[in-house]
């Protein structure tokens, strides 16, 4: 199988949550994360809801060891497997403080959609 990933994953544990619709979110965690993606491994306890591969839907994520610093962005559905779902994300997740030698590249930080932007 080719590997089609641009950036390196890293192991992770970050609460996810992704939403399918405005008033339903399923939740779960990051079993691993890379600078533009996410394999969301979804609790047990989570909703049942339909996801489908190159749909793109809210996701907020808590990245540890920041467990109050939510994230939020918008992420493509790439695959959906009996374990978990793989997510793209357009803005780059904070993989800098991951074990791994890999940081984001400087000049580059999470900006919040819903934050107001200067021109």
């Amino acid at each position: 199988m080719v590997e089609r990933r641009h950036d390196p994953r890293y192991p992770a544990a970050w609460t996810v949550r992704l939403w399918p619709t405005e008033d339903l979110f399923l939740f779960g965690r990051a079993a691993d994360v890379s600078l533009h993606g996410l394999r969301i491994v979804l609790s047990k306890l989570s909703p049942t809801a339909t996801v489908s591969p190159g749909e793109s839907y809210r996701v907020d994520v808590s990245p540890w060891p920041w467990p109050h610093a939510e994230l939020r962005c918008n992420a493509v559905i790439r695959h959906v497997s009996g374990d978990g779902i793989g997510v793209e994300t357009r803005e780059g997740l904070p993989v800098g403080g991951l074990s791994g030698p890999r940081e984001p590249p400087r000049g580059r930080r999470w900006t919040n959609p819903d934050s107001s932007r200067s021109s």
